[in-house]
């Protein structure tokens, strides 16, 4: 029954508890606003999720949902936003997640337990606990400072407003704008290196001979970003190949410049380019692109594959083995592709399917098609063995070539000199994909090099393997090649995205800072030095989310 005198008890001890809360967690996160957010939820003991509407939404872009999912005493909620505008140029979400008050009867079997929330970062999903513990004697329990029931995270995916049945008391007590200047993106070259920056612009560093970096000079290499000419907004997304790069705009136009000897810049010329030039016809609807040793590729909005540039492998999948200025069409793949990827150094190209299959065209000496073949290239896309489904993620390397399953395992086909198909063997290539050794789950994204290759797990850590000439493995060691992935050394947390290529590898951190370790040689690693680094060191000019 209710009575006034009951009903002052639970309020006094809510107030503990979250006065408590606050404490022991929340300072420097929240505002007035948003503690009187929180304590509203927990005074009145407010059921299901609850989001505080703090957005300010520009022009939103088309990534998509975003969700979270939370697990609790045996029972499985999925809470999905009901609107996703994206975020604006220049700016990520940040949600600050305050879980308070939980109780339940220890007869429910809830305690010990564990709450999970993921979060969409970067266009990857990021997953934080919570440990529930044991019922007290009163049946009762709460989370405290203890338990680390105040959390951030940095998404780029908009999280709100969201609603559920099952939890008690969970408030999301902050869903804010922070404004950046870090990178949101990055992609490695042979031997220099870009980074879209949440402003929409773009800075390049490393070797420079044939302009790949695009600031309007050659001959000079930089040792720290400098900004590509033109591109100061509106770009989504970034490929450095081999001595050229990309840049897809937000219009769903492409521009490349660097070196176009054979007409991999894509605008009906021979002649290199010191500054970003246009695609010639893909003014619109491109929406993934992808750089590769002397040809590029794009992906369309019909789901299309179109490719320009050298073709002597038969890398552009047009059937002819002759090399196209412009940009011709895959064949075979007119709608139904996902993802594409070509590496800097590499002449074959992989595309997903929206089946989850793999398939693969162009150099096949060692096997990188997957087609269980070698020896002879292919001029049109083929079907890559034993992966007609699960597929989510292509990585196409040198001669070899990865993808990430939807169990989060690893599987890799091609060249295996080094050890850079991880199954704990070197010098035999394999024709078809073999699991990478320890990687049958957890893993988020893959990045595959000229010998080497790495992965990105879901706890934000990341680990390399194969070769490790230049210390690109980043495990603090060099000369020694691993057969099986080996940590690297200073990210078990984090990291958000990867690239690898040539010998050297980065990582984009959460806050927006990126990482590069390995070879150095002309100033790749942006540390404003040409000294090899075997562990990760920050790149110079690239700060951090502001707060």
């Amino acid at each position: 029954m209710f009575t006034l005198r009951r009903f002052n008890r639970n309020l006094s001890k809510k107030s503990r508890f979250f006065i408590g809360v606050i404490k022991a967690n929340t300072i420097g996160l929240f505002t007035k606003r948003d503690f009187l957010i929180i304590a509203l939820f927990t005074l009145l003991g407010a059921g299901g999720v609850f989001a505080a509407t703090l957005i300010t939404i520009s022009t939103p872009d088309s990534q998509g949902a975003g969700y979270l999912r939370a697990t609790a005493c045996d029972e499985n909620v999925t809470i999905r936003a009901l609107t996703a505008s994206d975020t604006a140029t220049g700016q990520l979400y940040v949600a600050t997640i305050a879980l308070s008050d939980i109780s339940q009867n220890a007869t429910t079997g809830c305690g010990n337990k564990t709450m999970q929330v993921a979060l969409k970062i970067n266009n990857q999903m990021r997953y934080a606990t919570w440990d529930i513990p044991a019922a007290s004697t009163d049946s009762t329990f709460y989370l405290t400072g203890a338990t680390s029931s105040i959390s951030e995270y940095y998404a780029d995916t908009l999280l709100s407003p969201f609603q559920a049945n099952g939890l008690t008391n969970v408030a999301i007590a902050k869903i804010g704008v922070f404004s950046s200047n870090g990178s949101i993106s990055i992609s490695a070259g042979i031997s220099h290196t870009c980074a879209l920056l949440s402003t929409g612009a773009v800075k390049c560093w490393g070797y420079n001979d044939f302009g790949q970096l695009g600031d309007a000079t050659s001959g000079t290499n930089r040792l720290t970003p400098v900004a590509v000419s033109g591109l100061s907004s509106g770009v989504t997304a970034i490929s450095a190949g081999y001595f050229h790069s990309c840049a897809l705009l937000s219009t769903g136009a492409v521009k490349c410049w660097g070196n176009n000897g054979f007409g991999q810049l894509g605008n009906d010329s021979g002649i290199q380019s010191l500054t970003p030039v246009a695609i010639s016809g893909l003014s619109s609807g491109v929406t993934a692109i992808s750089a590769g040793n002397r040809h590029s590729c794009a992906l369309l909005s019909t789901g299309a594959v179109k490719c320009w540039g050298y073709n002597d492998f038969g890398q552009l999948g047009d059937g002819s083995g002759i090399q196209s200025s412009t940009p011709v069409a895959v064949s075979g793949l007119s709608s139904g592709v996902t993802a594409i990827s070509t590496l800097s150094s590499g002449f074959h190209t992989c595309a997903l399917l929206s089946t989850g299959a793999v398939k693969c065209w162009g150099h096949n000496y060692y096997g990188q098609l997957g087609d269980a073949t070698s020896g002879t290239d292919r001029l049109t896309p083929v079907a890559v063995s034993g992966l007609s489904y699960g597929v989510t993620a292509i990585s196409a390397g040198y001669q070899h070539t990865c993808a990430l399953l939807s169990t989060g395992a690893v599987k890799c086909w091609g060249y295996n000199y080094s050890g850079q198909l991880g199954d704990a063997t070197s010098g035999t290539d394999r024709l078809t994909p073999v699991a990478v050794s320890g990687l049958s789950s957890g893993v988020t994204a893959i990045s595959t090099s000229g010998s080497h290759t790495c992965a990105l797990l879901s706890t934000g850590a990341v680990k390399c393997w194969g070769n490790n000439g230049f210390g690109q493995l980043g495990d603090a060691t060099s000369g020694t090649d691993r057969l099986t992935p080996v940590a690297v050394s200073g990210l078990s947390s984090g990291v958000t995205a990867i690239s690898s290529s040539g010998s050297h590898t980065c990582a984009l951190l959460s806050t927006g800072a990126v990482k590069c370790w390995g070879n150095n040689g002309y100033g790749q690693i942006g540390d404003n030095s040409q000294t090899n680094r075997l562990t990760p060191v920050a790149v110079s000019g690239i700060p951090v989310i502001t707060r």
